[in-house]
């Protein structure tokens, strides 16, 4: 359960109130049977006012009552689980070794939260703490209270254990099984939907959407067919519990018959029959419930592997860029992909001030350069510093504060057009009409009706593929006015021509005193007497375009 630990820390307070209301409920439900076995003994003796009578009434009142400000736990605590496994996923996603995320796709890593925050929350709150709050303690003030009955029922109902546990566990087995096969069936049913839906236009055009459809069926025909052999299991599961506990009542019921507990009352024989369903009942519950945390212990495991990965150091380290940026140097960079050498020996200084284009053709390693130039590839020979500072020894997250990045895909987020171009709030309305003078945007905006105020649809949906480019420069310009280092990595690759010329034209004089490093293959687009950094053979050579 050591994986379990920091979910129950996290909610420390709530689950001990949880776990504690639980066994009291359990204790005066318990409680209620013993005073109506006594209330039955005593009926024709007992006052308004007798204190058998008082307590009997007053479980009956408690019970409810208690139950009501138990459902504040019952609701709030699987959410608080449920939701802080996904947040923990998040502030994992913060500080991992970025190969550790980048090894896997997108689709996958969704889906193992998800599966992996559902499973966790019921392992914890539908097995673990059912266990502790209700199954236990029932069992447990049950065999208290019958063996104040009779103490020789007590060998009795631990056969009855044993011959109950037994045959529930065979059947169990086969339920497992069959649950298995039905988990691994449905991981590959939303692996299936997931990538359909991601990769909506690949899958049109290939037509690949008929051969997965047609796996979709088959994976989800199977899925039903299992799902009904489960019910069948569960339903034949309950129905041989229920006859093995009747037939332990009729077994105690033989018993006072002929005279092997010819002691018992009336209200004794009716109280021993409830808790017999008090004693046995958990043990169904248990079974099922351990077959499924078994299960969902597989799921939230494969999600406990995704927190154990190891941190990228520096994320954590707290080591500040003693200076403003100056200078990025690498010094004999040897890096190879696999067996692939990318470089070897590479020998560049950028500075500030400077504007620096990095051509090369597909697979020289033109983001992977930018990749170790932001930290996210540590495994390379040779040194990078910052001014003098070697790439290891302050935090990254001092760098990126230092850092405008852009990428290809950029991404657009819901909310409105002022949100995402200046996601602080750092800049005024004239300010940011000013930048999008600069990105070609400033008439698409004006057309807009609410402006400033227009609501991005997520992933920016409804803006074209160049609507959103531009969007990403805006906040790239209200961003480098507060940074010393600025890359693009195919950033342009969404406009055209005359909107590449136009953009990189407008925005130069808003970086003239930044390192500004150009990721691109369409050098006509690169001004004259611009610094060019080519990869070619391993090695990166600095030009100056002519």
């Amino acid at each position: 359960m050591k994986k379990y630990r920091q979910i129950l820390a996290a909610n420390k307070g709530l689950s001990s109130l949880y776990c504690a209301v639980g066994t009291l409920i359990a204790f005066l439900t318990t409680l209620n049977v013993h005073y109506f076995q006594n209330v039955l003994d005593q009926l024709h003796t007992l006052t308004l006012f007798d204190p058998t009578l008082l307590v009997y009434l007053a479980t009956l009142i408690l019970i409810p009552i208690i139950g009501y400000f138990d459902e504040y736990a019952k609701n709030k605590l699987p959410e608080r689980i449920y939701y802080g496994i996904k947040q923990r996923a998040l502030e994992k996603m913060d500080t991992i070794e970025y190969q550790h995320v980048a090894d896997r796709s997108l689709g996958t890593l969704l889906q193992l939260i998800e599966n992996g925050a559902s499973a966790g929350r019921d392992v914890v709150f539908a097995f673990a703490f059912q266990v502790i709050r209700d199954l236990a303690p029932t069992l447990l003030f049950s065999l208290i209270f019958i063996g104040a009955i009779s103490t020789k029922l007590i060998w009795f109902i631990m056969f009855g254990y044993v011959l109950v546990f037994a045959v529930t566990r065979l059947l169990l087995k086969w339920l497992y099984s069959i649950k298995t096969t039905l988990l691994e069936n449905q991981e590959t049913i939303n692996q299936i939907l997931t990538h359909s839906v991601m990769a909506f236009i690949v899958y049109r055009v290939t037509g690949r959407y008929r051969r997965e459809i047609a796996a979709f069926h088959q994976l989800s025909e199977n899925a039903a067919a299992n799902k009904t052999e489960m019910a069948l299991i569960h339903e034949s599961f309950f129905a041989i519990f229920a006859l093995l506990v009747n037939a332990i009542k009729g077994g105690v019921i033989v018993l006072v018959i002929t005279h092997h507990l010819n002691s018992l009352s009336i209200g004794a024989l009716v109280a021993l029959l409830l808790y017999i369903d008090n004693i046995y009942s958990p043990i169904a519950i248990f079974n099922v419930i351990y077959v499924q945390a078994k299960l969902d212990d597989i799921a939230y495991t494969k999600l406990n592997t995704f927190f154990e990965s190891l941190d990228d150091q520096g994320m954590l380290d707290t080591q500040r860029l003693k200076k403003p940026l100056t200078t990025i140097t690498f010094t004999n960079l040897r890096y190879a992909n696999g067996s692939q050498l990318l470089f070897d020996k590479v020998n560049v200084q950028l500075e500030k001030g400077q504007i620096y284009y990095l051509i090369g053709k597909n697979g020289t390693g033109k983001s992977t350069l930018i990749n170790i130039l932001m930290g996210f590839i540590k495994k390379f020979q040779g040194q990078l510093t910052y001014n003098d500072q070697t790439s290891d020894t302050f935090s990254l997250r001092d760098l990126y504060a230092k850092t405008s990045y852009l990428a290809q895909n950029a991404p657009v987020f819901a909310g409105t057009l002022r949100d995402n171009i200046d996601p602080n709030h750092r800049l005024s309305d004239l300010q940011i009409t000013a930048i999008l003078e600069q990105v070609a945007l400033a008439e698409d905006v004006a057309a807009l009706p609410a402006g400033l105020a227009t609501e991005i649809a997520d992933f920016g949906a409804n803006l074209s593929g160049g609507q959103r480019q531009k969007i990403a420069f805006a906040r790239l310009l209200a961003d480098a006015s507060h940074t010393e280092l600025v890359i693009m990595d195919e950033a342009t690759a969404a406009l055209d021509k005359q909107s590449r010329t136009q953009i990189l034209t407008n925005i130069a004089p808003a970086l003239a005193h930044k390192i500004v490093l150009i990721v691109t293959h369409r050098t006509e687009t690169i001004p004259q007497g611009a610094n060019l950094l080519v990869i070619t053979q391993q090695q990166i050579h600095q030009q100056i375009k002519q």
